[in-house]
This record gives C-alpha cells, sequence and structure tokens, in this order.
C-alpha cells in the first residue's frame, strides 16, 4: 500500500488516520507449534496449502512462502524481463505482447508481480483483431505427469463488459492433439484473479494458453506470474 500526496497550493493539508485492512487473507498466527506445512519466519503464521508456496504472492506477509531458496524446485515466470520459458506459436493468428503500465483498453492498469505500473505482464489484444482469431503461448515440454500433483498457477486479469475466452490445453506432444483443462471467461471483478489446474498426462506435453477473439468488440486478457509445482519435470528439450 502506497499514499502519495501531489502538490497542494495555499498551504492546505490532508489529515489521514485510523488505517484498517480488512479480508487481506494473511494466514493466522499460532504461539506453539505451526499445524500447517511452513511457518512464516516473521510473522509467526502457518500455510497449510501447498498451493499458497512460490504463487508471487506473498501469503506469509514475510516473504518466507517466496524465498527464492524455498522457491527452487519451481519454475517460475513473472514476465519482468521476457517471455521467460514461454513461446509463441507459430500456427495462431497473432501474438500475446509483454507490456507495462496500463492498458489502452479493456486491460489491466498494473502488473501483479510489482503491483505497479513499473511490473511487466503479458496481454492478448482481443479488441485490436477478428473474431474467431486466437493467440497461442506455449510451455517448454513436460515428462508425462506421476499422480496430480503436478500443477500449472498463473494470475489472469479479464475485466470487462466485452466477451473474453482464455483456453487451458494439455498438447500431448509438439503440435498433437490438445486437451482443454480449464477455461476462463470475461468477469466485472477489476483484479488479477488466482488460476490453478492440475496437469495430467500419460506422455511428454506442452501447456497452451489460447486466448480468442470472441465478438466484433472482444476483451483483452492479461496474464501474469506463471508457476509449475516441483512435481513437473521439464523434459530434455
Amino acid at each position: 500500500i502506497h499514499f502519495a500526496l501531489q502538490y497542494l497550493p495555499f498551504d492546505n493539508a490532508v489529515g489521514l488516520d485510523d488505517i484498517k485492512l480488512s479480508g487481506c487473507s494473511f494466514a493466522d498466527i499460532y504461539s506453539g507449534t505451526c499445524p500447517g506445512l511452513l511457518t512464516c519466519l516473521r510473522t509467526g503464521a502457518c500455510i497449510d496449502n501447498p498451493d499458497k508456496f512460490c504463487d508471487f504472492t506473498d501469503n506469509c506477509g514475510d516473504s518466507t512462502d517466496e524465498d527464492p531458496d524455498f522457491c527452487r524446485d519451481y519454475l517460475m515466470d513473472d514476465c519482468e524481463e521476457s517471455l521467460g520459458d514461454w513461446s509463441q506459436d507459430d500456427k495462431d493468428d497473432f501474438d500475446w505482447s509483454r507490456h507495462s503500465g496500463s492498458w489502452v483498453s479493456s486491460g489491466p492498469r498494473r502488473d501483479h508481480t510489482l503491483g505497479t505500473h513499473f511490473g511487466h505482464y503479458l496481454i492478448f489484444e482481443g479488441a485490436t483483431h477478428t473474431e474467431g482469431q486466437i493467440a497461442n503461448l506455449v510451455s517448454p515440454e513436460f515428462l508425462p505427469t506421476q499422480g496430480g500433483d503436478c500443477k500449472i498457477r498463473f494470475y489472469y486479469y479479464m475485466h470487462s463488459s466485452n466477451k473474453g475466452q482464455l483456453t487451458v490445453y494439455v498438447r500431448s506432444k509438439i503440435s498433437g492433439h490438445k486437451q482443454q483443462i480449464d477455461q476462463y471467461m470475461t468477469t466485472l471483478q477489476d483484479s488479477w484473479l488466482f488460476g490453478n489446474n492440475a496437469l495430467t498426462s500419460n506422455e511428454s506435453f506442452q501447456v497452451v494458453f489460447e486466448g480468442k477473439v470472441v465478438g466484433q468488440h472482444s476483451a483483452d486478457i492479461g496474464l501474469d506470474d506463471i508457476t509449475f509445482t516441483p512435481q513437473c519435470y521439464l523434459g530434455n528439450t
């Protein structure tokens, strides 16, 4: 949270008092032994849900759950420097683009990682393309999954009164069959939302984010802070 005051003429003053944070979702603090999976070092809170580990959200309030050593086995991309481990598909209609600051149309006003207009995110420019066109963002190749603990987590922004569609697929091999994992539609909720999907495949696979232009006035889609859990094993390519 950042309070900023612009210059006021004529020696005017502004007062600020009684600030309260409500529903900020920090974990409960325990005075004894933490019954969860992780004890936050400074706040003493307990994190009992591994889906809250290494997801680019400070659930502890002191960054214990986002510490680089703790998260070393996660594959994490924050879009700050580049597309990271992701690549554009050469068989779709156009590309996702990397952007910072407020988007000109229905996209986000800030990124998720930093929460400021200096941070970067990916944008699907649905408003400037033709109905039915798609743009695919493709992950590196992963080995077949073992059990149900391989997950992809990400943050998406789809606040718009216009329609928009983001679909998550598992592609069994390069240019192979795509299996739909989940689909997200536009919402009136003006915030970054958390996506969390289990991935299962009996053969090597890639994950594909597909943005699709819906209608003549389609929404833009923001995507940021994509992570894979340690149970997702990268292939050799």
